[in-house]
């Protein structure tokens, strides 16, 4: 695992307007048939929505693995990190789109084994609900898999969408907190689904301007979220992250990162295409990450980036917020100082952002808002404060 906190001279390049001219689609649907090295969109003309510049400091590096040289596998797509009570070290799920082969890896990116799961081919995005890893394959079925057996786990979901799934996110907090999934193909709109695949909502494509989308990432942590994520073939380098608010559907420029530019020098890439997304907190102690699957030239790479210094950049902040005692055995106490607005929203989340409570509260006349956790069981909690435009969040330690 690297830490990167230097700028990056792509990043300097791009800044003082001396980036590359992205690739012809042509060019580029010619290169993914011809080596199986990467899957681009065949219909994209190029980017149409550049990102504004960042500080690199936002986007700390916390695994960077070069996916190719001890698989000898390319055409890497789908990624995700997958941990529960069942597979308590954790551990890595990848795919190649092009054929039925899955690959495992360790919690810090060794190689462990490749593997096949009968009825299932041509992974382009993975999903993980806690208990099940479900598959998008560029069609508009989704399949359950049992990640401790490695077997379809049926029912799947059959999409109502019109479009194939190729990107593939969980949201444990659709339909009414019974869960289901954000999804979508290069250039379409993005949907919401139940989990009996029910059409909840919808993002227009003309909304979200992405025409590339290859992974999705849900975010129920960020302040003034809760965002989806995209790895899109779009920007300069073709490997963008980008952030869409969900209340919106619009894209954040801020927000968007060139992955290239951070992992093209540590393992050799000419060139390389946006794969699969994830977040998880489960792979580094006390911090979210947001990682992926670049498809690259000539190796694929997986990497997770700390999500938690993209999400303090993006809050605004309020002063005088105290959460105690912290940890807690269920019961804690959330003192609100500022006065700013009257009315103030504490939003209460685990870790895979469903939502256990949500109050209403007037800080000049309550200051002082007991919650009592005791029936959710031990976990990370997150305890989120809107009062007017300003937002922060805190995390809760429930262990009895």
């Amino acid at each position: 695992m690297k830490t990167v906190y230097n700028a990056k001279l792509g990043r300097l390049l791009r800044n003082f307007g001396l980036a590359f001219v992205l690739t012809a689609s042509a060019n580029l649907g010619l290169q993914a048939q011809g080596n199986h090295a990467a899957e681009a969109n065949p219909d994209y003309a190029g980017p149409t929505n550049e990102p504004f510049a960042q500080p690199d400091a936002q986007w700390s590096i916390q695994l960077d693995v070069n996916a190719t040289a001890p698989t000898s596998s390319v055409g890497m797509a789908g990624a995700h990190f997958v941990k529960n009570s069942q597979i308590t070290a954790g551990e890595f799920w990848t795919s190649k789109w092009a054929s039925d082969t899955l690959l495992l890896w360790d919690a810090a990116g060794v190689f462990q084994q490749k593997f096949t799961i009968a009825g299932l081919t041509g992974v382009r995005s993975l999903a993980f609900d806690g208990t099940y890893i479900y598959a998008g394959t560029n069609t508009t079925t989704i399949y359950r898999i049992d990640p401790v057996t490695r077997l379809l786990a049926p029912p799947h979901i059959n999409s109502g969408s019109v479009n194939n799934v190729r990107h593939c996110s969980y949201d444990a907090t659709l339909d009414g907190g019974n869960g289901g999934f954000w999804v979508g193909n290069f250039g379409t709109d993005v949907d919401a689904i139940s989990m009996s695949g029910a059409v909840l909502s919808s993002i227009p494509a003309a909304t979200h301007g992405l025409l590339g989308m290859y992974g999705s990432a849900y975010d129920g942590f960020t302040a003034g979220g809760p965002y989806l994520w995209i790895f899109d073939q779009s920007g300069t380098n073709t490997t963008q992250i980008e952030r869409i608010t969900l209340a919106t559907g619009a894209t954040y420029g801020l927000a968007s990162h060139d992955v290239f530019t951070d992992f093209s020098g540590t393992n050799g890439l000419t060139s390389g295409l946006a794969g699969g997304l994830f977040i998880t907190d489960q792979l580094v102690s006390g911090q979210f990450s947001i990682g992926g699957m670049i498809q690259g030239t000539p190796n694929n790479v997986l990497f997770s980036y700390e999500l938690a210094d993209i999400a303090l950049r993006f809050e605004e902040g309020i002063s005088g917020v105290k959460v105690f005692p912290n940890p807690s055995q269920g019961k804690f106490t959330v003192q609100l100082t500022d006065n700013t607005a009257a009315a103030s929203t504490i939003t209460v989340r685990n870790a895979v952002g469903q939502e256990i409570r949500k109050i209403e509260v007037n800080p000049s006349a309550q200051p002082m808002t007991e919650i009592d956790l005791g029936d959710a069981g031990q976990g990370i909690y997150f305890i989120h404060i809107q009062n007017g435009e300003k937002s922060t969040t805190r995390k809760m330690v429930v262990a009895n």
